[in-house]
């Protein structure tokens, strides 16, 4: 059997930032372009992409000479995924669809969310349109001369419609098509953690201290309440914080706050895995409380119960498209009892042994 000529793929999206949820869309694409592509990565962090995927990785520095080697090279460029948000974001990325363009590249934008507000760490439960003029220009001068556009939910698909963009459709994250990868070291350590007592999963994300800090109250009293029950709760970040001054990348922020609301003790999982090594951790959760997007995702991907805390208007699409055991809670109206009140009703629905 004859091989075909091996093609040269750049990846770009928010790579290397320690986002579980971007690193699982870069891992699932990985995997689709495993037979006859060279990926090159573009990441914020090449030793640490390298070092998670095995893969090659640059630093995106459109004045390195490393950047236009590797970008020269390849054939085909491909942004991957991940929510892109605001004028600022999307006018860079309007301009290196054009730079590829002009070189007669093959451009894709697969499973992207667009949204035309920049998002800092506050809670934005509806769509805004907040785009200015030269952003829709450029935005409707790329994307229409892409050779495949696909968005992942539909705010980005009503966005982009309303903007005259055509041949968009809808395409689930990438990161739904990651399969689970078994790590047993990681699974009898958090089994050791809680000594056969119903494993429940949570996932918070770190927003701005003024509107965090109902949060953290009411889920500190709602965790110390689950602890009573026998549950053994364990905090899941799908952020590490690799920046400063990017607070809401950094879960253990409000995971440290929690701990310092509750009585009980709540454990957290530590050390560097692949995304597909997380996934598989979901399989032991009997209920999931949720906040990132990817780890809802993931939740439901392995069908675990779950509650999904609604910050953003990605997670409210996702949870009305999607049906699975799942209680969406608006995060404007949370409170320990509405949470306890979701928590018991999955448990007594799903037959679980307390």
């Amino acid at each position: 059997m004859v091989q075909g000529k091996t093609m040269k793929v750049m990846l770009h999206g928010y790579f290397g930032y320690g986002n579980i949820g971007d690193e699982a869309i870069l891992e699932a694409l990985l995997n689709e372009l495993a037979y006859n592509n060279e990926a090159i990565v573009l990441s914020v962090n090449p030793d640490y992409t390298k070092r998670l995927h095995g893969v090659k990785a640059i630093k995106e520095r459109l004045l390195s000479i490393a950047f236009w080697k590797n970008f020269l090279l390849s054939s085909r460029i491909v942004f991957a995924g991940g929510g892109r948000y605001g004028s600022p974001t999307l006018r860079r990325m309007s301009l290196l669809i054009l730079l590829a363009k002009l070189f007669r590249k093959s451009v894709e934008v697969r499973s992207a969310g667009i949204y035309s507000y920049k998002w800092s760490g506050e809670v934005k439960v509806t769509s805004e349109d907040k785009l200015d003029l030269l952003t829709r220009l450029l935005l409707y001068m790329t994307f229409n001369r892409l050779d495949l556009l696909s968005v992942r939910d539909k705010s980005s698909y009503v966005l982009l419609k309303r903007l005259g963009i055509r041949n968009v459709r809808l395409e689930e994250d990438l990161a739904i098509k990651l399969r689970p990868r078994y790590n047993s070291v990681l699974i009898e350590l958090v089994k050791k953690k809680c000594y056969l007592r119903p494993i429940v999963g949570v996932n918070l994300r770190t927003l701005k201290p003024e509107i965090r800090a109902t949060m953290v109250s009411e889920v500190a009293k709602f965790l110390d309440l689950i602890l009573q029950d026998g549950f053994c709760p364990i905090f899941i970040p799908f952020g590490y914080g690799s920046f400063k001054g990017r607070f809401f990348d950094d879960d253990y922020i409000i995971y440290n706050e929690v701990v310092n609301a509750m009585t009980h003790r709540l454990h957290a999982l530590r050390g560097e895995y692949r995304p597909s090594e997380i996934l598989s951790l979901f399989r032991e959760f009997k209920v999931f409380i949720g906040m990132r997007f990817h780890s809802i995702m993931f939740a439901y991907m392995m069908n675990v119960p779950t509650i999904a805390l609604v910050y953003d208007t990605k997670v409210k699409d996702f949870v009305e498209a999607y049906k699975w055991p799942v209680k969406a809670i608006d995060l404007r109206n949370l409170s320990a009892q509405r949470l306890y009140k979701a928590f018991r009703e999955l448990v007594n629905n799903s037959g679980i042994i307390e």
